[in-house]
C-alpha cells in the first residue's frame, strides 16, 4: 500500500485538468479503456476522445514505404499492393518487424530483400488482431458513438462533414473515394488552451 498517495496525486491531477488556465495541451493514450477510472473521462477534462483503429489500406501502404526507405531500400522495387493486401490487420510495429525479418532472411541467402521475402516473413507471425481478436472488437464496439474515429474512411467522412467538404469523383471504379480538402493527417487544437481560458 502507498498510504493513499496515488489516490491523492490522481485527484490533484484531474482537478488541475478541470480547472487549469495555463496554455497546456494535454494528450494521453490508452490501450485498455476499461482500466481507466470513470472520473478521468468526464466531460470538461478532455476536449475530445479519438479512437485509433488498426491501420487501413492507405495507412499500411505509407507504413511500408516508410519502413522500406528507413532501411535504405526503394519502395518502387517492391509490390506495395501485395504487401498492403497481405498485411491486413497488422499494426505498424508488426509491419516494421516483418521487413526487418525479411532483411535477415535475404542476407542469409546473399540476396537483396524482395516482395517474396517480406511476404514470407509476415506470414510467419500471427498479428495481434488475431491473437486478441475478441478484445480488439470489444474496444471497437465501445468506441462507436463515444469517440471520434481517427483512422480509415470513417475519419475521412467525419472530417469532410466538419469541413463542409463535398464528395469528389471516385477513383478505381468506386473502390477508393477522395474527398475535397480532406487529408489523412490531424492537427488537434485545444482552443481553450490557445486562448488561455478554462476548459
Amino acid at each position: 500500500s502507498d498510504g493513499g498517495t496515488a489516490s491523492r496525486v490522481f485527484g490533484s491531477f484531474i482537478s488541475w485538468m478541470q480547472d487549469k488556465t495555463a496554455p497546456v495541451f494535454v494528450v494521453a493514450t490508452a490501450n485498455d479503456i476499461a482500466q481507466l477510472p470513470p472520473e478521468l473521462l468526464r466531460k470538461g477534462r478532455w476536449d475530445d476522445l479519438f479512437f485509433v483503429d488498426l491501420p487501413g489500406d492507405e495507412e499500411r501502404r505509407r507504413i511500408w514505404e516508410i519502413q522500406i526507405r528507413k532501411r535504405g531500400r526503394d519502395p518502387a522495387f517492391f509490390d506495395l499492393r501485395e504487401l498492403v493486401e497481405m498485411s491486413a490487420g497488422c499494426t505498424g510495429a508488426e509491419i516494421e518487424q516483418a521487413f526487418v525479418d525479411a532483411l535477415y532472411a535475404a542476407f542469409a541467402n546473399g540476396r537483396e530483400p524482395d516482395t517474396g521475402h517480406v511476404c514470407r516473413a509476415a506470414a510467419e507471425s500471427v498479428p495481434l488482431s488475431k491473437l486478441m481478436a475478441e478484445q480488439i472488437e470489444a474496444l471497437r464496439k465501445w468506441a462507436r458513438g463515444r469517440c471520434r474515429m481517427a483512422t480509415g474512411l470513417a475519419a475521412a467522412l467525419a472530417l469532410a462533414a466538419l469541413a463542409g467538404c463535398g464528395r469528389s469523383e471516385s477513383r478505381d471504379a468506386g473502390k477508393e473515394t477522395t474527398w475535397k480538402g480532406v487529408t489523412t493527417g490531424y492537427q488537434v487544437v485545444d482552443t481553450d488552451a490557445r486562448k488561455g481560458g478554462r476548459r
